[in-house]
């Protein structure tokens, strides 16, 4: 089985990529998604988060 690699993230996803597994770039490195029945028509950048939440520790006074 061949690995499907997308880079483009506004690539709609069709039904001939349902129960495929393809690689998602998101800027930095590849995120591996399953694509599921209800996933057709959406865009596969939807998937795959490029930004990661920050959380700053609280200053103790």
């Amino acid at each position: 089985m061949t690995k499907i690699v997308i880079i483009s993230r506004n690539q709609k996803i069709t039904p001939n990529l349902v129960n495929k597994k393809i690689n998602v770039y998101n800027g930095k490195n590849f995120h591996e998604l399953t694509i599921l029945p209800n996933m057709v028509n959406y865009k596969v950048g939807e998937f795959s988060l490029t930004k990661t939440k920050i959380v700053h520790k609280k200053k103790f006074k």
